[in-house]
């Protein structure tokens, strides 16, 4: 009898599928809706004796803002493992990146290692991405199916960073519009007297970074992370999976504005920790922006139905 009870725990599975977060009958081997095999059950989860319940109750039931407290619990779950993956990240990046400093004053080297480094920022962002999509979903960290995803993924990732990048040179854009009075105002023939000049350049660079540079690159971070979720769960196309983000970004902006302000001031913490705070931190927002994800794919105009 022990032989046969010890079999069963082991034959257990997660029910809500890594792929689709479908929920399939308990004792299921493989996802009811798109046939994925399902995750067996690791200590973390089957000691938990509210299984599945967070996700119900805060994703599925609840609001954006219980989307972001779920992704908490799950970044408590799983902390150490996406502690380690941002090591490995940091390790990976650690020659290209050191190649790009080397040779930054050679202007055509600068170049070809930039697109490098951009290159293999697709693989990790496919990659890391799957790690958050499952850990939200209560898998647990597997860098094996991560870099799976890398592989599968690459192109995905590729041409939403390529978007990201487009939001990245409007938002400098911006910043070089914004830049002209200043420049007028600094100039040596400027009408402005110095003291006052100086109080409307610094009042004037506050609000562009309240009133432009935070939200923008918020809600760039945000959508590039809503748009490789979608394009990696196959619910969108990849041509598709930008513009269902930028469709969700104008339906929410303030709610996901003030989501991604609260994960600034973790990364904030993180820096302040010496800079090794940001192997926490970076994992517990890019989980928070996933966990908004699941929340956003069920709730508002045309959401899916698991």
């Amino acid at each position: 009898m022990p032989v046969r009870g010890k079999s069963r725990m082991a034959d257990e599975t997660v029910t809500r599928c890594s792929e689709c977060a479908f929920v399939s009958p308990d004792e299921s081997g493989h996802c009811g809706m798109c046939g994925a095999r399902l995750p067996k059950v690791y200590p973390e989860y089957s000691s938990r004796k509210s299984k599945g319940a967070d996700y119900d109750k805060l994703i599925v039931r609840g609001s954006i803002g219980k989307a972001a407290d779920y992704a908490h619990k799950v970044w408590t779950r799983e902390m150490w493992r996406v502690i380690g993956l941002g090591v490995l990240v940091s390790l990976f990046f650690g020659l290209p990146v050191g190649f790009t400093l080397a040779l930054w004053s050679d202007y055509g080297a600068r170049w070809v290692t930039s697109v490098v480094n951009f290159l293999l920022l697709a693989f990790v962002f496919a990659a890391t991405c799957r790690v958050w999509l499952d850990v939200v979903r209560e898998r647990r960290v597997e860098f094996g199916r991560a870099i799976a995803s890398g592989v599968m993924h690459y192109f995905h990732s590729l041409y939403v960073l390529i978007w990201a990048a487009i939001g990245i040179g409007m938002t400098s854009g911006l910043v070089w519009l914004w830049m002209i009075p200043v420049r007028w105002l600094d100039a040596p023939d400027s009408m402005v007297s110095e003291g006052l000049a100086g109080f409307l350049i610094f009042t004037w660079f506050v609000v562009l970074l309240i009133i432009v540079l935070l939200p923008m690159y918020i809600w760039v971070i945000l959508g590039t992370t809503l748009a490789i979720c979608r394009a990696i769960d196959g619910k969108s196309s990849l041509w598709t999976a930008p513009l269902w983000a930028i469709r969700k970004i104008i339906e929410y902006h303030w709610d996901l504005f003030k989501i991604g302000f609260g994960q600034f001031w973790v990364q904030v913490i993180g820096v302040v920790a010496c800079y090794v705070g940001v192997f926490a931190t970076i994992p517990l927002s890019l989980i928070t922006f996933t966990a908004v994800y699941e929340w956003l794919r069920l709730h508002g105009d045309d959401p899916d139905e698991y």
